[in-house]
């Protein structure tokens, strides 16, 4: 996914830039993914800017909203019958 958007070619180095560390991006995207998986009441998540370079990434500001509970929570909603 990282490197199919119209900007992948600038975080490959086109240009003489430096090639930035793509796997910290993807670990991120994950680590988001599973925080959505995790709390179905998060309504939406904001992460803006993410500097990225050859070192890591760095989200700089991070703004999160999340719906009203709607009733009681089962300990156990994830489980296979």
């Amino acid at each position: 996914m990282v490197r199919e958007i119209r900007a992948a070619p600038l975080l490959l180095g086109y240009g003489g830039a430096e090639v930035v560390d793509l796997a910290a991006i993807e670990d991120l995207l994950h680590r988001v993914s599973a925080m959505v998986d995790d709390l179905p009441e998060l309504a939406r998540v904001e992460l803006t800017p993410v500097l990225v370079g050859p070192d890591g990434a760095t989200v700089l500001d991070a703004t999160v909203q999340y719906l009203p509970p709607i009733g009681p929570r089962e300990h156990f909603t994830r489980r296979m019958s």
